[in-house]
């Protein structure tokens, strides 16, 4: 109960000190007030971390679901298990993962502010799995063909119907259309993309063949195409710039945090 009173205190002789101060000067003091309340809210939230992150290497894509098209990019690097997912180049917000079993935080471009989803919201989102069920898929003599980029893509079903289709297909291209880098590249990208489409489940857990190009996907009513990339590019994060909460750590627990490390001191002197 102490810390819960020593953050009560404390907020009221600041407001009461804001109150004292002369009636001509309510813009300052309000200004003041909202740098206040700027910096109460940032002991709750943490850094996403230290230094600046670089990624040089990017895969964009498009996404067209129900006549709707929208464009993505990826960005990641070979020396760093962090990567940083645009689902809409258009909007202000992204999300990032420091590695595959990390938390997801998503950050806002604007505000420089995130939120990192528990294990418990992960879950019920469907981006944690409690199965290790996959979906397989295979290419057959009758495959359909495809153009992607220039490229002439076979289609691999997990299910062959009677009109040599499936209501998922993965279009497969030649090793030799592409460089080796570029293959590495692209089945980096396929492998953070896929495991993140939790409204399409037998894409998040496709099963691919290890030497498989892929470079786009198709549903029902939902179309996934590679359409560029690179590995010269220059996306930057200053991570020690981005606040980040985390849910359950609110006010009184930081002041808890503090009154145990202050108690810890006195023991110590």
């Amino acid at each position: 109960m102490r810390y819960s009173l020593f953050v009560i205190i404390s907020f009221c002789l600041f407001a009461q000190s804001f109150a004292q101060e002369d009636s001509n000067t309510d813009s300052l003091k309000n200004d003041r007030l909202k740098g206040l309340s700027i910096e109460i809210a940032n002991l709750t939230r943490t850094p996403l971390g230290e230094g600046d992150l670089i990624l040089k290497q990017w895969v964009q894509f498009t996404v067209e679901e129900r006549g709707i098209t929208r464009t993505g990019i990826l960005h990641f690097s070979k020396e760093d298990s962090a990567v940083v997912w645009f689902d809409d180049v258009n909007r202000s917000s992204y999300f990032y993962r420091a590695s595959p079993s990390s938390p997801i935080i998503t950050v806002s471009t604007k505000s420089n502010q995130g939120t990192q989803l528990t294990e418990e919201m992960m879950l019920a989102m469907g981006f944690i799995k409690t199965d290790n069920v996959f979906t397989r898929y295979n290419l057959h003599e009758r495959a359909p063909e495809n153009e992607i980029i220039g490229r002439t893509c076979l289609g691999a079903t997990s299910e062959i119907t009677e009109e040599n289709t499936d209501f998922t297909t993965v279009w497969v291209c030649k090793k030799s259309d592409l460089k080796k880098d570029e293959r590495r590249l692209i089945k980096r990208a396929i492998e953070i993309w896929c495991p993140n489409q939790t409204s399409h489940p037998k894409i998040q857990t496709a099963q691919f063949e290890e030497e498989w190009n892929i470079l786009g996907i198709s549903e029902s009513a939902f179309e996934f195409r590679i359409l560029d990339w690179g590995t010269d590019g220059d996306f930057v994060i200053a991570l020690d710039q981005i606040m980040v909460n985390i849910p359950g750590r609110d006010i009184k627990q930081v002041a808890k945090e503090h009154y145990e490390k202050y108690m810890e001191n006195q023991k110590e002197d």
